[in-house]
């Protein structure tokens, strides 16, 4: 025969709930401790990771994910390629495409005045641009203007963040000059960082009338950022590049001996 099966009433649940803490308060106190310590470590936790999340899903957002940055590679003899003056268009008649603009390295170099060593260039790197490159990397001012149509065929420059910090400029407006290629130029604006365009942030940015008329550059592109944009229901492609045009077959040349339909002997043609 089997034992009776003990019960503990509800009354008695709670008189012994008491009776533990009241007969152990250290041991209870330190339970509620324990418990409460948990329980904020797994909100913070969960609260720190999940803002920081947010906050970079915003900055990705606010920085944006359809910008390409067209590079020169190398050429079939092994030389550094350049891209040509009509690329930027070239690029802006892609369908996808929003804007497009370029930069080309100019031989020179800047200073703050013209009483500076010249190998003390700090890295500096003079660039010519047009006037849609704020536009096209989502850059902003810090101080000053970008370059515009009147600005682009004077002797004016914009800094980018960490070389005016090099130069220890930080006046915009024509009311700073620098020292650039042998010449004064006024000081138009002031960049904030370029997230997009890091390359940007220790250059010298002049327009391409001036560079080419004044410090003898090219129009000859090295990089060429675009931006386009991503159309629903795509894959995400890269911008295409148009290929090469065929030449004209080069005919090979006659004999000294031969005679041509004009009546001339030896008279080769060649394209």
């Amino acid at each position: 025969m089997s034992a009776p099966r003990s019960r503990l009433r509800p009354a008695d649940v709670g008189r012994l709930a008491r009776l533990g803490l009241t007969g152990r308060p250290l041991r209870a106190l330190l339970s509620a401790v324990g418990i409460a310590l948990g329980v904020a470590t797994l909100v913070a936790v969960t609260g720190i990771s999940g803002s920081s999340r947010a906050q970079l899903i915003a900055e990705i957002d606010a920085l944006g994910t359809n910008m390409l940055t067209v590079t020169p590679g190398q050429s079939l003899s092994g030389g550094q390629a350049v891209l040509p003056a009509t690329a930027p268009a070239m690029v802006a008649r892609i369908g996808p495409v929003q804007s497009a603009a370029a930069i080309g390295d100019v031989a020179a170099n800047v200073y703050r005045n013209d009483r500076i060593p010249a190998a003390n260039t700090n890295g500096i790197t003079v660039y010519s641009a047009g006037t849609d490159l704020l536009r096209t990397v989502q850059g902003h001012l810090a101080r000053g203007a970008f370059l515009n149509r009147a600005t682009i065929r004077f002797p004016a420059a914009v800094l980018g963040a960490s070389a005016a910090s090099a130069l220890g400029i930080d006046q915009a407006g024509g009311r700073a000059q620098v020292w650039l290629g042998g010449h004064w130029f006024a000081v138009a604006g002031i960049m904030a960082p370029a997230p997009l365009a890091p390359e940007l942030d220790r250059a010298v940015l002049i327009g391409l009338p001036i560079a080419r008329s004044l410090l003898h550059a090219t129009e000859r592109f090295d990089q060429q950022p675009g931006r386009r944009a991503d159309r629903p229901g795509r894959r995400d492609r890269s911008l295409p590049v148009p290929p090469p045009r065929a030449g004209r077959r080069r005919p090979a040349r006659r004999r000294g001996g031969d005679r041509q339909r004009d009546g001339h002997r030896g008279a080769g043609a060649a394209w």
